[in-house]
């Protein structure tokens, strides 16, 4: 599961929050996360940066799923 993953990225220190950072990382990444509720603008930058990516849960799922103080829209796994 998809969630898992990113858990385990987290604690490992693998993991990339947010757009910019997925596009600037872009060669290293191996699997992208984006929010079912993600905006219109950055689903078309990864799409115009070719960058393949999954649905997930909206982010306020995320944020309780994932324990984190602050709302993301892509993560980015190393």
């Amino acid at each position: 599961m998809s969630v898992k993953e990113i858990k385990e990225a987290i604690e490992n220190k693998n993991v990339y929050f947010g757009l910019k950072e997925c596009v600037k990382h872009k060669k290293e990444i191996k699997n992208v996360y984006v929010t079912k509720n993600a905006r219109e603008v950055t689903l078309q930058k990864l799409s115009d940066s070719k960058i393949d990516y999954k649905i997930l849960k909206d982010k306020k799922e995320m944020v309780k799923l994932l324990n984190l103080d602050f709302f993301c829209e892509v993560f980015s796994i190393k």
